[in-house]
């Protein structure tokens, strides 16, 4: 919007590549390729799509509110607990990643 300050323009982009990152486009690419999958199930994953977009619409939507119930310290909380968990998965991967290349599982 031509009425949003440059601190909001800047910050809008950062909400894309969780909803279209490159995951996500190759796991829609992947679940929809004509050659491998039904119409049926790719009408079920485009359903899906459409449904995970509308609650990020919704969230996005009630974000203002959100952030008021919580406050900025509840923010930082979610923030930090969601940081740890995401670090956790990615241990993990690399965990396995490494027990599987050097053969010791």
């Amino acid at each position: 919007p031509s009425a949003a300050t440059m601190l909001e323009r800047a910050i809008y982009p950062l909400a894309i590549p969780g909803i279209a990152g490159a995951g996500s486009i190759l796991t829609v690419v992947m679940l929809t390729d004509n050659n491998v999958r039904t119409i049926t199930e790719q009408a079920t994953t485009t359903l899906i799509l459409a449904i995970c977009l509308v609650c990020f619409f919704g969230l996005f939507a009630a974000a203002k509110l959100i952030f008021r119930i919580l406050g900025k310290s509840g923010v930082e909380i979610v923030s930090r607990v969601f940081g740890l968990i995401i670090s956790s998965i990615a241990m993990h991967g690399l965990t396995i990643a490494i027990k599987l290349s050097f053969n010791l599982v």
